[in-house]
């Protein structure tokens, strides 16, 4: 794209487009400007991830394989391009202006009236994207809170979870990446066994259990008889 072609995006007329920068002129812009300017590119930036689902997936409608060989890694990402195709092709025209694209990726998977209602509500409560998805968890279609049930998979590579989620998240299915380190438990240590004591034959176990108790008893405490002494 040359920079000619970039002057189409009328940001203001201080700035200056240019492929890998935007520049100013001689003249610095006010506020109003910059704000103006800031507002402009936001705009540019939720559109354009809609301008390209839009144009993949009528790529893949009229060219079908021919058009995969174009969209490679080096022009997108693979997760990328699902969710701009997924969202592209979910989301109706006239949802898409009431919150941003990240807002719209989020009711993807919800009907298109449920979609407007949770954009409307996230638009006037302005609520993060993270937030929208929070609400939309925690409540059904009718608005009433339902339980919610999940399924925790070992995934193993990171490229692997990147996989699963997006084919998940394409099906409706709301997903929670996490990661973590699995802490191995350590091994309980023997008990060291009691000694069992013998079990004398003909003897009472009343008997027994005092010769036990008087066996654990201090040297000092036993009583022995005494000696008589010889005359």
């Amino acid at each position: 794209m040359t920079d000619e072609e970039l002057q189409l995006v009328a940001v203001g007329p201080t700035f200056h487009l240019e492929t890998t920068a935007l520049t100013v002129g001689e003249r610095q812009p006010t506020f109003e400007e910059w704000s103006e300017a800031a507002g402009k590119l936001k705009k540019v930036h939720t559109a354009l991830a809609f301008w390209i689902g839009d144009l993949l997936n009528l790529g893949d409608t009229l060219f079908r394989e021919e058009s995969s060989q174009v969209i490679d890694v080096s022009y997108l990402d693979e997760k990328v391009v699902k969710d701009y195709t997924t969202v592209a092709k979910r989301v109706p025209l006239e949802n898409r202006g009431i919150a941003s694209w990240d807002h719209c990726k989020v009711v993807a998977f919800l009907s298109p009236a449920k979609q407007k209602e949770m954009l409307t509500k996230a638009h006037q409560e302005d609520w993060s994207p993270a937030k929208l998805k929070t609400e939309i968890a925690s409540a059904t279609e009718s608005g009433k809170q339902s339980l919610r049930f999940w399924l925790i998979v070992q995934c193993g590579t990171e490229a692997k979870q990147e996989k699963l989620s997006a084919e998940l998240e394409k099906e409706g299915y709301v997903v929670v990446k996490k990661s973590g380190v699995k802490r191995e438990k350590k091994a309980p240590k023997p008990r060291a066994s009691k000694k069992k004591q013998p079990v004398l034959p003909g003897v009472p176990a009343k008997k027994r259990a005092a010769k036990k108790s008087a066996s654990k008893k201090p040297a000092s405490a036993l009583k022995f008889p005494k000696k008589k002494s010889k005359k």
